[in-house]
């Protein structure tokens, strides 16, 4: 592996390392999720600080150790500033991140998911944001492997109008085979929907609250049996999207 190299990456995550020093989860273009340390960032005359902030898609040069990759400059090409006007569209932000770096190993590059969180971060602030978040879950955990078959029976494969989402199996029945999670038809066909359009195209779904609570409950029962953890923000899009 070359000394040095170069990165068009997205911030994850970022931890205290040490004094003055963070480290930070990236997602690369072409080299996948990594971790690197910025020396310095946190001090006031750091060059780096104003650059490396969550969230931001940055141009990076990298100084390749024995250990962590360095942070040798940094340049933000992208900072999704609308994101950052309301409380409300930083947290889904946040939320985002934190799902997408749970979801993906390192050194597993990706592109399509690369331009997906890219995309994503760019529609937040025109675009429903727990409708966005509905349609990011599925996203990621149909790349993670975990898809499930919205169209048919998991039973008899007949195709499905609504029906039942078995959760222990994490499948989804017709009325005639399971039991379970209620998926009404306005909720199976919203979460089609979601599964098969693009980001920029999400605001175009209508859906009512009823709806919203549905898919929001089953993606993350989806999620957390995925996952096999308890997701910390989940339990606040909880309260703040269905109180």
């Amino acid at each position: 592996m070359s000394k040095y190299q170069s990165s068009d990456a997205i911030l994850l995550r970022a931890v205290g390392y040490g004094e003055g020093n963070r480290i930070f989860t990236c997602f690369g273009r072409e080299n996948g999720k990594f971790s690197a340390v910025a020396r310095g960032v946190l001090k006031p005359k750091s060059k780096l600080k104003g650059h490396l902030q969550l969230g931001n898609r940055c141009d990076l040069q990298l100084v390749n150790g024995r250990g962590l990759k360095t942070i040798a400059s940094a340049v933000a090409k992208e900072t999704y500033a609308a994101n950052r006007e309301k409380a409300e569209w930083y947290f889904y932000m946040s939320y985002f991140l934190e799902l997408f770096n749970d979801f993906l190993p390192e050194d597993a590059p990706d592109e399509n998911l690369f331009f997906l969180l890219d995309a994503v971060l760019k529609s937040l602030g025109d675009t429903d944001p727990p409708l966005l978040a509905r349609f990011f879950e599925l996203k990621l955990l149909a790349a993670a492997g975990y898809a499930v078959d919205t169209e048919h029976c998991a039973v008899c494969a007949k195709k499905l109008n609504g029906g039942f989402y078995d959760t222990r199996r994490s499948v989804l029945t017709c009325e005639n085979c399971g039991s379970g999670m209620v998926i009404s038809p306005k909720a199976h066909f919203a979460l089609r929907y979601l599964e098969q359009t693009d980001p920029n195209l999400v605001s175009r779904l209508k859906v009512d609250d009823e709806t919203k609570s549905v898919l929001f409950t089953l993606n993350k029962n989806r999620i957390e049996h995925s996952l096999e953890k308890k997701v910390r923000s989940l339990e606040i899009l909880r309260k703040a999207e269905l109180d």
